[in-house]
């Protein structure tokens, strides 16, 4: 399945705050209503969740995502998990911050 995004994830990236976790009501309601969730065809209805392959692509034709349902194990992901966690506090300890910052 391709879901179309009626925006562009670049635009997206720049409307986000460095500190987006920290978020302001004034500023989510801007995000919303310049970045609205999608829909299906039928006016003020959700796409549903997906449980089977997608791709998702913004409006220039960027791949935001692909979503492979049971493309990797379940020991597998938690595997990945646990050591990303671990990588988050080993990175907290030695610089006081909560993850990499990117500009």
């Amino acid at each position: 399945m391709l879901v179309l995004l009626p925006w562009s994830i670049e635009d997206y990236s720049k409307s986000l705050t460095p500190s987006q976790n920290i978020s302001t009501e004034r500023n989510e309601a801007e995000l919303l209503r310049d970045f609205p969730p999608l829909f299906c065809n039928e006016p003020g209805e959700l796409l549903p969740l997906q449980d089977q392959p997608c791709i998702v692509v913004d409006s220039q034709g960027i791949i935001v995502l692909w979503y492979l349902p049971d493309a990797i194990t379940r020991a597998r992901n938690v595997l990945v998990f646990s050591n990303f966690a671990e990588f988050l506090l080993t990175f907290h300890k030695k610089t006081g911050q909560y993850g990499p910052a990117y500009e």
